[in-house]
């Protein structure tokens, strides 16, 4: 019987045909030599591997929500010490705060921060000045010349002037270079108020020199000198007696 002869297709056919068995025929072998013996353990490391992935995705919205809730909680025990509810105000925070339901790392100085602020009001010093020394030390850099400044503020309440001074001396590398205090019509900086802050504290330590040497360094045209000026004006009054001072130190 004569072979048949196979057209050039079906020629190509046959070869892919074969080429597939051929390669089928390794992959069922390596499979059954390399990995049928570890199979299980292959799906489960699989599996291990999925289930991080969807349960990082899970973990990272689940945190998301939690830090919103976070926030939410401390801008309601923000707006709850403002509006002079300091009870309401502290229990917020104790949500936010370590072995609250809501703690956040990331939200502890912030929180922390509102806390020293309602001690401050309340008159309770040495524990404004406890956190706030603790503050300071775990706080970004971004955040510490302000921590200062409120630390010696509520030392200087708290009749602690040499403190005062020393806190306020810890402002000085986050300022920059100083301004020419010849310059009398100068911009204003980020030196006023130290000088300020620092003129009153002088003041209140009945050093008159270095009180006024201070507070004339403000900028006429800072938003610190209508504070700085009262601080002299009062003084010229009442010598005896300086200005109260308000927590953040700010102008009105």
């Amino acid at each position: 019987m004569p072979r048949r002869r196979l057209k050039h297709k079906q020629v190509i056919e046959t070869i892919e045909q074969d080429d597939f068995q051929v390669a089928l025929g390794r992959v069922k072998s390596f499979w059954q030599e390399t990995i049928h013996p570890y199979e299980g353990r292959i799906w489960t490391g699989v599996i291990v591997v999925v289930v991080a992935v969807i349960g990082s995705l899970w973990w990272r919205n689940h945190h998301s929500a939690q830090i919103s809730d976070a926030n939410q909680i401390l801008a309601q025990a923000r707006t709850n010490f403002e509006s002079g509810d300091t009870n309401g105000a502290l229990l917020e925070l104790d949500k936010v705060l370590p072995q609250g339901e809501f703690y956040q790392p990331g939200l502890e100085v912030a929180a922390e921060l509102v806390k020293a602020n309602i001690a401050f009001a309340s008159g309770e010093y040495e524990n404004a000045i406890s956190i706030l020394t603790r503050l300071v030390d775990i706080a970004p850099d971004s955040l510490r010349a302000d921590l200062y400044y409120q630390l010696s503020t509520a030392q200087e309440s708290k009749g602690d002037y040499n403190g005062a001074l020393q806190s306020l001396g810890h402002v000085e590398k986050y300022l920059g270079p100083e301004p020419d205090e010849k310059d009398t019509e100068r911009k204003p900086s980020v030196w006023d108020r130290y000088y300020f802050q620092k003129g009153r504290i002088f003041l209140k330590m009945k050093n008159e020199p270095d009180g006024m040497k201070y507070l004339l360094k403000v900028s006429r045209r800072s938003e610190w000198i209508d504070d700085a000026s009262r601080e002299i004006a009062w003084w010229k009054a009442r010598p005896s007696e300086a200005l109260p001072i308000t927590w953040a130190s700010a102008p009105k």
